[in-house]
């Protein structure tokens, strides 16, 4: 930028690494000045996803649009306005329009036939609808082209729902296969890895100190929501409490954030936040997760049961 002030993909690398620390503000005004630059797939894109992080699904949703019309005129990579269409379908599966999030998923796979993110996306979406046998098909199309380990992870899960065990168990030790592949890098697959271990009761030990290690390298929300699941699982409920108020300080509208504070919060008893969240979980994506939104409805029921039980009692007591 010193050497060209009017270079706007020097402003929107710039903003990529300040989103990467969680310095929101810095970011979102480097952004703002590429989008002064260059309106452009690349710009609208990033923008989308800063307002994301801040809760403005609409927001988001508007600019991934305008990225992708403007990538289409600009004749852009197909990959990249594939990139752009998946991201929409994240932005409205993650507001439970999952209508709307096939038909972009659909749409990136039809500008870049087999786009490895917009197989895994569809593979959520029919978990979602609880048409697993597709979802698999989807994941093992994923994989085969990229195996990532959330990927091999939400594939395992399906297996385990399913009652195919064995099959659950190869995936798993996928996951940690290709975290040892990479473990040259001490880095590439810390978040991965920890949210895996946290959320299925493995090396729990391990999985907070990959959280830590990743916190060292980036401090945004979803570090901090890492480390608050990996404190929690590890029985440390104060310091997951504070880490889990840092994650959610933007307001971002996320059902996995909001389900791991209701966990947190239901932990520490404290009842009312407890509800708020588990409850904001499943209104946000009521099928936000094959295990996880069923758990959180089953704590939802308990707490609300308890809660009109209280009042009941207390009544009683006023007769």
């Amino acid at each position: 930028m010193a050497i060209n002030s009017e270079d706007g993909d020097a402003y929107g690398i710039l903003g990529d690494a300040l989103l990467e620390v969680g310095r929101y503000a810095e970011a979102e005004a480097a952004y703002d000045h590429m989008v002064q630059l260059e309106r452009s797939l690349y710009s609208y894109s990033r923008l989308a996803g800063l307002k994301s992080t801040r809760g403005d699904s609409a927001g988001a949703i508007a600019d991934l649009e305008r990225a992708v019309a403007l990538g289409k005129a600009a004749k852009q990579p197909s990959e990249g306005i594939a990139w752009a269409e998946w991201q929409l379908g994240m932005e409205h599966f993650a507001i439970g329009d999952l209508l709307m999030a096939e038909s972009c998923y659909r749409q990136s796979l039809q500008t870049y036939p087999n786009y490895y993110r917009a197989l895994a996306g569809m593979a959520q979406l029919r978990t979602a609808q609880k048409s697993y046998d597709e979802a698999i098909d989807f994941y093992q199309k994923a994989i085969a082209i990229l195996p990532m380990p959330d990927y091999a992870a939400a594939l395992g899960d399906i297996y385990a729902k399913t009652g195919r065990d064995e099959q659950a168990r190869q995936q798993y030790a996928l996951v940690e296969y290709i975290g040892r592949l990479n473990d040259i890098n001490k880095v590439l697959y810390n978040r991965e890895l920890a949210y895996f271990y946290a959320d299925h009761d493995l090396k729990l030990n391990l999985g907070l100190e990959l959280a830590q290690r990743e916190l060292d390298y980036r401090r945004d929300i979803y570090a901090y929501d890492l480390l608050a699941w990996n404190l929690y699982k590890n029985g440390r409920l104060d310091e997951a409490r504070a880490a889990i108020e840092e994650a959610l300080k933007l307001g971002t509208k996320d059902a996995k954030l909001f389900f791991h504070a209701g966990m947190i919060y239901s932990s520490l008893d404290a009842k009312a936040k407890a509800t708020e969240f588990l409850a904001l979980a499943l209104s946000t994506n009521r099928n936000f997760h094959p295990v996880f939104s069923a758990t959180a409805a089953e704590i939802l029921e308990r707490l609300e049961h308890s809660t009109d039980r209280a009042g009941v009692e207390r009544q009683g007591q006023g007769g």
